[in-house]
């Protein structure tokens, strides 16, 4: 199994035609992914057994992280606790909990019948005698001693734990005899870096091996960016996300497609793509690059295609820009804000009337609280999570927009209790005078204060636009082309 998996993997141009992965967006944290392979065995590829006088084949055909991007529990879930009291600290004496990098697995062929997955125990016993089928290649004997107790730990441990055993077996200087001098020309190390943070997911074909397309689901952790959380969460900025992306180019052609909720736009999709080696440096665009793709344009989903890949197996990352669409809460924000604002500089003009006529003032208080009214029914939440989340501050700008017409409505009440309490002589209408300019003033600054909401509300249904510029790099800068 190990010798005809070796063979296949580190040349998937010749036989895997077509890959497609499709991203979702579940909510904030969770992207659920479903990768197509559309592949035919080469001709001559051996058997690897029989099951019922059939012939069984094996074909590597996808990668999924070991570790997530979230970080290891330590005994149960962390708390979150005030700044007054600390942080909680881990308690040495409780064994890590490792949560996984990919959940829901779902594996089925193009006929829709659920396929058995391979375990992590059983693609780390491949993993490990892939590596030893590939040392023994380059070294022209098996390898002994410490070299293959580390060779063997890379497809076992995870890869925050082989930061010593990579650096020993492919960076330590070593001597003109050493095997490891040999071990890092051709593509050992590149294998050997691919199954450190990978595990591979191999599945058995039955003779007579055909053109097949098999598809793997399953469910990985997202990573938002939070710089400018506050401009994001007004609708003025991009909301990014970070998609991990196990393979690209690892096939003849391949595909990319992001769907994202219908309340949601994508101003921008940016893939990066490394050697396995740069796997820790994934959000560095400007080192060790070997893909470098940037589409922008306000768009409901989003593609990315690499009509001919660079030959090998490349770990990368995916990033999407959001934004809300205006013709949903963000419009409704505004028109509520504008209303707000606008009863509020008409009561203004007509204070003395209000205060004057007591039928005034109940109309004046009932048109005061509609704009209320549709405050609260537009921030009602009922969006995406994407949405809810990227929109919260907007919403609670909404909320205290909606509750300036009650304040509002109280100076009316408790200004009129004031300036009507006695006999309409002299000194009464001076002090109904007096009440009635500073109700005035009073609603003048509330209209003021409402006006800046219109204004912010106003940027959040312009901002943000796409920026930056259709790139496509398909290799790095130094590298000839």
């Amino acid at each position: 199994m190990a010798q005809v998996t070796l063979t296949l993997f580190g040349q998937p141009q010749r036989w895997i035609h077509r890959r497609v992965e499709r991203i979702y967006f579940k909510d904030h944290e969770t992207a659920h992914h479903k990768v197509s392979v559309d592949f035919t065995l080469p001709a001559g590829t051996p058997a690897i057994g029989k099951f019922e006088g059939k012939d069984i084949y094996i074909a590597p055909l996808f990668l999924l992280q070991k570790n997530s991007a979230k970080p290891i529990r330590v005994g149960k879930l962390t708390r979150r606790r005030f700044f007054l009291f600390g942080e909680r600290r881990p308690d040495a004496t409780k064994r890590p909990i490792p949560t996984p990098a990919c959940s829901n697995l779902d594996f089925v062929n193009q006929d829709g019948h659920r396929l058995p997955v391979v375990t992590h125990k059983q693609s780390s016993l491949l993993g490990a005698r892939m590596l030893l089928e590939a040392a023994e290649q380059k070294l022209g004997e098996p390898p002994t001693g410490e070299l293959r107790k580390s060779i063997e730990a890379i497809s076992h441990r995870s890869i925050q734990d082989l930061r010593d055993v990579l650096y020993w077996l492919l960076e330590d200087p070593a001597g003109e005899f050493d095997g490891r001098k040999q071990l890092r020309e051709g593509t050992f190390p590149e294998l050997a870096y691919a199954l450190a943070s990978h595990i591979i997911v191999a599945c058995l074909l039955v003779s007579p091996p055909q053109r097949s397309i098999y598809k793997l689901a399953f469910e990985s952790h997202v990573t938002p960016n939070k710089r400018g959380a506050l401009w994001r969460s007004l609708g003025w900025r991009s909301q990014q996300f970070y998609v991990p992306l196990s393979e690209i180019g690892a096939s003849s052609s391949y595909h990319v497609e992001i769907e994202v909720p219908g309340e949601l736009l994508i101003n921008s999709v940016n893939l990066i793509g490394k050697s396995y080696q740069w796997f820790g440096e994934l959000l560095n665009r400007e080192r060790h690059a070997d893909y470098l793709i940037q589409q922008v344009g306000s768009a409901s989903d989003g593609k990315i295609y690499i009509p001919k890949p660079i030959p090998g197996r490349r770990v990368g990352l995916a990033w999407v820009k959001l934004r809300a669409r205006r013709a949903g809460f963000l419009t409704g924000a505004l028109v509520a804000s504008v209303i707000t604002t606008t009863m509020l500089w008409l009561a203004s003009f007509r204070t003395s009337d209000v205060l004057q006529d007591g039928k005034s003032e109940a109309g004046a208080a009932a048109l005061l609280l509609i704009p209320t009214l549709l405050a609260a029914y537009i921030a009602r939440p009922g969006e995406h999570a994407i949405t809810s989340k990227m929109l919260r501050w907007a919403r609670f700008a909404l909320v205290t927009d909606g509750i300036i017409p009650a304040l509002a409505v109280y100076f009316l009440i408790t200004t009129r209790d004031e300036a009507l309490s006695g006999k309409p002589t002299v000194a009464a209408l001076r002090t109904t005078a007096k009440a009635t300019a500073a109700l005035e003033r009073d609603w003048i600054f509330l209209a003021a204060i409402s006006m800046i909401f219109v204004l912010l509300f106003a940027v959040s249904n312009i901002a943000p636009r796409p920026y930056g510029e259709t790139i496509y790099e398909p290799m790095r800068k130094d590298q000839d082309a």
